[in-house]
């Protein structure tokens, strides 16, 4: 028959194994004899040999012990490095919000501003996202031409991503306004 689980074995195994340490300081309280046999040779036994009657019982002072200090946890040391500085703002600067902007061939430039600057030695980069998909010029400007956009109105982000693809800071969501000449 299968068993259902391994835990009330474990709890069994604990709970022996804790009777038995609490048992272990009485093993070692035992009586120890100590003689010589008719080759000169000395013995030392638990029990008191029957074939030796002059067995000298030997008293065993008690273990040396020390009470050890409770150690309070130390205070956690400052580390000597510098933490790294984090973003503190990432802004679009261009097209502000809610501003109309007119582009008959649909092209239109957005601008950020980040603070601090990027950190490209850690292959961080900027990320734009046009409707909330990300366009396919990510890099290390914080400018992006767009081309070809439709009439209408849009929303435009920016995000600070690491090498992994990991989100370090966003901007706030810019809606703008793109008023194109109707081709009909």
């Amino acid at each position: 028959m299968p068993m259902k689980s391994s835990i009330p074995i474990t709890r069994l195994m604990q709970q022996m194994t804790t009777i038995l340490l609490l048992l272990l300081p009485f093993t070692t309280t035992a009586q120890i004899y100590k003689w010589t046999d008719a080759n000169g040779e000395t013995h030392f036994s638990d029990k008191a040999p029957d074939h030796a009657p002059g067995a000298e019982k030997i008293t065993i002072p008690p273990a040396n012990t020390i009470a050890t200090p409770i150690r309070e946890k130390a205070p956690a040391q400052p580390s000597s490095r510098p933490l790294a500085k984090r973003y503190e703002t990432l802004t679009i600067t261009s097209p502000t919000n809610d501003q109309a902007i007119r582009a008959n061939a649909g092209n239109i430039q957005i601008s950020c501003q980040l603070q601090p600057p990027l950190k490209t030695k850690r292959k961080h980069q900027i990320q734009f996202k046009l409707d909330g998909r990300i366009t396919p010029h990510s890099g290390t400007h914080c400018t992006l031409s767009l081309s070809n956009i439709s009439r209408g109105t849009h929303t435009v982000s920016a995000e600070v991503i690491d090498a992994d693809g990991t989100s370090l800071i966003q901007s706030p969501l810019i809606r703008f306004h793109l008023l194109r000449h109707n081709q009909n």
